[in-house]
């Protein structure tokens, strides 16, 4: 029994390895505008309310216009799949309502207002 569980886990880590490669690889380009849009539309149904605001400004949490190079994408995709607690953040997990692909739609849509200049307030 010991036996057959250690072929197992050889056999199954390489495959977990290459999946665990995929989800931290978008599978298209994160500037692809009609990726944009689809993360946008996404974003603004679940997450601009009460969290993030519109356009990723304002709201209970961090801003994301004009985050520039401070944004990390993998980083992104990690939190909005696995949701993140403590240090005062709460952010719920979507990882089980969301597809890895749509995950990415949002973090394509999150670099895209990263990339635009923040909102100037007097």
């Amino acid at each position: 029994m010991f036996r057959k569980l250690i072929l197992a886990v050889l056999v199954c880590l390489p495959a977990l390895s290459v999946c665990a490669h995929a989800m931290n690889t978008p599978p298209f380009d994160l500037n692809d505008p009609k990726r944009i849009e689809l993360g946008k539309l996404r974003f603004n149904s679940t997450c601009a309310g009460y969290c993030h605001g519109f356009e990723g400004v304002g709201g209970n949490a961090p801003t994301f216009k004009g985050m520039g190079s401070d944004f990390d994408p993998n980083y992104a995709f990690e939190t909005i799949t696995n949701g993140r607690t403590g240090h005062g953040a709460v952010m719920p997990r979507w990882g089980g309502a969301f597809t890895p692909e749509q995950i990415w739609e949002l973090v394509a849509y999150l670099q895209f207002l990263a990339n635009e200049k923040p909102d100037q307030t007097n």
